[in-house]
């Protein structure tokens, strides 16, 4: 700076250590910036003495949203948030704002490009030395291919648990159907035999048929009961 007697005044500062702090202040943000986006996990952070949030660079990502802009508020990110859970967040916030800390939340969000995404969140309140609440700090993780992966894996333990299930059954249905034969081959075998002691026009002639017709139908029936329980065609041979 030029002085009032024609000189020149000049300051010079060794920013050296400044410098190296800011490089390594970058290279911890990219490392913090790739495990978000490893593990779709991003973070808020929202100053209760100013009112101002703070959205990692994931978040933004996770939101589909432009990095360049301030991160959503009140209405306008309720607005992404499916009618559904609107509610359910915004009792979490009540809790939050009283200094509550509310158990970890999921819900659906519409991204501006149409897609659902089920957010998992979870909060921490930061206090001061006095004990009063000055940040709210939040996870937001994107849990949709999980818990669709988790929801394939129920089904597939019921489906598994159902066919164990068809098996006992049908270990079961096997061994009644075989004692059931045991029972029906005598009464058909003597209904058959029976009918030949009374004439055509007999009226006990024509209840040994129904009985032999309704002993031949339940056996066709054991058969097949037999058949589901034994897991095998049943293949018939001329003999």
């Amino acid at each position: 700076r030029r002085m009032s007697d024609g000189g020149i005044a000049g300051l010079r500062i060794d920013i050296s250590a400044l410098k190296k702090a800011q490089v390594a202040l970058k290279e911890s943000q990219t490392r913090l910036n790739e495990a978000e986006k490893i593990a779709q996990l991003g973070c808020s952070d929202y100053n209760l003495v100013t009112n101002q949030p703070t959205w990692s660079s994931e978040a933004y990502s996770i939101f589909g949203l432009d990095p360049r802009e301030a991160p959503p508020m009140g209405e306008t990110y309720l607005a992404m948030v499916e009618p559904r859970d609107r509610e359910r967040l915004h009792a979490a916030w009540v809790e939050l704002n009283r200094g509550v800390k509310p158990e970890p939340i999921e819900y659906w969000i519409t991204r501006p490009d149409g897609q659902s995404r089920l957010i998992h969140r979870d909060h921490d309140i930061i206090l001061d030395k006095r004990g009063t609440p000055t940040r709210i700090v939040s996870t937001l993780q994107d849990v949709t291919e999980q818990r669709a992966a988790e929801q394939r894996s129920r089904e597939l333990e019921r489906l598994l648990i159902h066919s164990q299930k068809l098996e006992a059954l049908g270990t079961m249905a096997g061994g009644m159907a075989h004692e059931l034969n045991n029972i029906l081959a005598p009464v058909l075998s003597l209904a058959k035999v029976a009918l030949e002691d009374f004439p055509a026009d007999s009226a006990t002639r024509q209840d040994l048929e129904m009985v032999v017709v309704a002993s031949q139908q339940a056996r066709d029936l054991v058969r097949q009961v037999l058949a589901f329980g034994r897991k095998q065609t049943m293949e018939k041979r001329l003999i």
